[in-house]
C-alpha cells in the first residue's frame, strides 16, 4: 500500500493539470488548529474535497469562513501518503463572485476617474450659512437622527428636509438616485447622503454608476457620509466633501452658533478698535496741520472734518453695539445668519466710509495747503518789494536820531542835532545847521 500511495503522490505532484486551480464549492466544515492552519471540507452536490488553508494565507483573509458559505479557492491538489488521502492546498480564498465584482468595481472606478468625476477642480464649496439641508438616507435608520441631534447641539437654526430612500438591496441605486434628484429640485443649500455603518458589501449601492453620476451632476453641494476612512465608496469620491460619519457631515454642513457668536464679539471688538485708531490718526493729522496753519480757510476746513469724524465715530460705535446685541438676541432664529452677515457688511461699510473721509480730507487739506502756499508766495513777493532795503534802493532814505528813533517831522529836530540818514548803500551822519518847514 505504501508503494501505491507513493506512486499516486508522484503522479499528482508531477501533473500540472491539478496545479494552480480555481475551485468553487460550499463550505461544509471548518476547523482551526493551534498553529493557525484552517481545515475546510469543500463540497458540491456530488463530492467533497478536504482542503487546507495554511497559516500565512489564512491570516490574509478579509472574511471569516463559515459553514454554508460559497467560496472560490485557488491552489494545488496534493496527496497525503501516510493517510492515503487526497487534499487541496489553498493559497487564496474569496467569497464566490467577489473577484468578478472587485474587477468590475476597479474598471468602473478607472472609467469614472478618466471622465474627471473625482477631480478636485469640479468640487463645489460647502456654504457656511445654509438655510435648508437636504438628507438622503433611510427614514428608519440612525443617520437622520444623528444629523438632527448634531445640528440641535450646535444651536444653528436650519431646516432639514429628508428625502427617504432604501440604502441596501437591488432597488437601492434607483431609490437613491430618485431621492437625490427630488431634493435637487427643492430650495436647499447643501445635501447630505449617508448610511449608518455596514460592511463593504453593504455599500454596493453607493458604488453603482447611476448613484455616482447623480452625485457628481447634482447642482447642490453634496456631502457623502457613506464609506469608511480606509474603504471609501465611489459616492464618497464623487461628492464635493467626504465625511467619515453622518455626525461629521452635519458638523461640516453647519456652523457652531456659540462659536460664531464668540467670533462675532471678537470681530466687533477688533473692528471698533481699528475704527477708533483710524479716527485718532485722522484727528492727529488735523491737529498737526491746525497747529501750523493760521489762515482762515484752513482752520474752517479742519474744524468741519473734525465734526464729521466725531459724528461718524458716534454712529459707528452705536451701530456696532446695537447690531451685536440684536444679533445675540436673535441667534435662535434664522435671523441669526442674516443679522451676522448684515453686521459684517455694516462694519466693512463703516471702514470704507472712514477711508473715504480720510482720502477726501487729505486731498482737501493738501489742496488747501497748496493754495495757501501760493498765496503766501505772492504776499511774500509783495512784502519783499516793500521792505526797507528795497525801498532805500529806490532813492528813499530813513532818518534817525542818536538813539535810533525814526524822525518823520522837522518838529522833532533841533539845530545842532546829529542825524543818521540811512540810504540804500550806506549811512550819512549829519549835523543840523538849519530847519525849514513846508508852507
Amino acid at each position: 500500500m505504501s508503494q501505491f500511495n507513493r506512486r499516486v503522490y508522484t503522479i499528482i505532484s508531477s501533473n500540472d493539470t491539478v496545479r494552480e486551480l480555481a475551485v468553487v464549492g460550499e463550505i461544509s466544515k471548518v476547523s482551526r488548529s493551534p498553529s493557525g492552519h484552517v481545515y475546510i471540507d469543500l463540497k458540491d452536490s456530488e463530492s467533497v474535497v478536504k482542503c487546507t488553508l495554511f497559516k500565512g494565507p489564512a491570516s490574509r483573509l478579509k472574511f471569516i469562513p463559515r459553514d454554508g458559505m460559497k467560496v472560490t479557492v485557488y491552489g494545488d491538489a496534493s496527496y497525503y501518503v501516510k493517510g492515503g488521502s487526497l487534499n487541496f492546498n489553498i493559497f487564496a480564498m474569496e467569497e464566490y463572485g467577489k473577484g468578478d465584482a472587485q474587477r468590475a468595481l476597479e474598471e468602473l472606478t478607472s472609467k469614472l476617474r478618466g471622465e474627471g468625476l473625482f477631480d478636485d477642480a469640479r468640487k463645489k464649496p460647502i456654504p457656511k450659512y445654509p438655510r435648508t439641508i437636504g438628507v438622503v438616507t433611510s427614514h428608519t435608520g440612525a443617520v437622520i437622527k444623528d444629523i438632527m441631534d448634531t445640528v440641535a447641539r450646535r444651536g444653528y437654526p436650519v431646516n432639514i428636509l429628508l428625502s427617504p430612500s432604501t440604502v441596501q438591496g437591488d432597488t437601492a441605486p434607483a431609490s437613491i438616485v430618485a431621492a437625490i434628484q427630488l431634493l435637487a429640485q427643492q430650495d436647499i443649500d447643501v445635501l447630505i447622503i449617508g448610511r449608518g455603518g455596514g460592511s463593504k458589501e453593504d455599500l454596493i449601492a453607493f458604488n453603482s454608476e447611476s448613484v455616482v453620476r447623480a452625485v457628481a451632476l447634482c447642482e447642490v453641494p453634496v456631502i457623502s457620509a457613506v464609506g469608511h476612512a480606509t474603504d471609501k465608496s465611489l459616492c464618497d469620491l464623487a461628492a464635493d466633501k467626504y465625511a467619515e460619519t453622518p455626525t461629521a457631515a452635519a458638523m461640516i454642513a453647519t456652523p457652531d452658533a456659540n462659536n460664531e457668536l464668540r467670533n462675532l464679539d471678537d470681530l466687533s471688538s477688533s473692528m471698533s478698535k481699528s475704527l477708533l485708531n483710524i479716527i485718532t490718526r485722522i484727528r492727529s493729522k488735523f491737529d498737526v496741520i491746525d497747529s501750523k496753519l493760521s489762515l482762515t480757510g484752513a482752520g474752517r476746513i479742519i474744524q468741519e472734518y473734525r465734526v464729521r469724524l466725531d459724528a461718524m465715530n458716534t454712529r459707528l460705535n452705536s451701530s456696532l453695539t446695537m447690531k451685536s446685541v440684536n444679533t445675540r438676541n436673535s441667534y435662535n432664529s434664522l435671523g441669526f445668519r442674516i443679522e451676522t452677515i448684515k453686521l459684517i457688511d455694516k462694519i466693512q461699510n463703516g471702514r470704507r466710509a472712514l477711508e473715504t473721509i480720510l482720502y477726501r480730507a487729505n486731498s482737501k487739506i493738501v489742496s488747501q495747503i497748496e493754495s495757501i502756499k501760493s498765496q503766501l508766495s505772492v504776499q511774500s513777493a509783495v512784502l519783499d518789494s516793500l521792505s526797507l532795503e528795497k525801498t532805500l534802493l529806490k532813492g528813499f532814505s530813513l532818518v534817525t536820531d542818536s538813539e535810533d528813533n525814526i524822525l518823520s517831522s522837522v518838529s522833532h529836530i533841533r539845530i545842532g542835532s546829529v542825524l543818521f540818514i540811512k540810504m540804500g548803500d550806506g549811512t550819512v551822519v549829519a549835523e543840523v545847521k538849519e530847519l525849514r518847514k513846508n508852507g
